[in-house]
């Protein structure tokens, strides 16, 4: 490494990742656009769950699966990366974001919990070092109503990240098709 090489910064680093990791291997498979852009549907659907954390593992599974019965294959890689959309950075907006979707979706009536006291709420339970199992009980013992909000504000969510992932990804990959031909 030469001294005159400048250091990137992080914004640069994370636009060099995101290029690598999603960009380049759209750009080079080989296969039709329906191959990377299920790959952006199901890496942006699992992406937009509250489980962060497995959200790469489900991405296997829904592979597995959807090869094994259904005859449909993805990129892998591609499917994995698109998973990062939601990170550890983002985990209180996007938790909030569907906690209140789910709260209206089901028409509670009384107000809902303000985003300081979700906030404080999920970081006692997620940024503290008492072990995966331990965590898992605590969110569920004090967030039981919040999980349900959550879990049906994500669907939406879910459906239309999927939905946009899928449709933008086919049309950059059949026109990089057709442009190569």
């Amino acid at each position: 490494m030469t001294k005159t090489r400048k250091k990137r910064s992080r914004w640069e680093n994370f636009k060099r990742l995101v290029r690598f990791r999603l960009i380049v291997p759209i750009k080079r498979l080989r296969h039709q656009p329906e191959y990377s852009a299920r790959a952006s549907m199901v890496g942006l659907a699992w992406a937009f769950t509250p489980l962060v954390g497995i959200q790469m593992y489900l991405c296997l599974m829904t592979w597995a699966v959807a090869r094994k019965l259904f005859k449909w294959d993805f990129s892998l890689p591609v499917a994995c990366a698109w998973t990062w959309a939601t990170n550890v950075f983002t985990i209180l907006p996007t938790y909030y974001m569907f906690y209140i979707t789910g709260y209206y979706l089901l028409c509670f009536q009384n107000s809902a919990t303000d985003y300081a006291s979700f906030a404080e709420l999920f970081q006692n339970v997620l940024y503290s070092d008492v072990g995966l199992w331990n965590t898992l009980k605590v969110f569920a013992s004090t967030a039981k109503k919040g999980s349900l909000f959550m879990a049906v504000g994500c669907l939406p969510y879910m459906a239309i990240f999927g939905w946009i992932g899928y449709h933008y990804t086919f049309k950059y990959a059949s026109a990089r098709q057709r442009r190569h031909k």
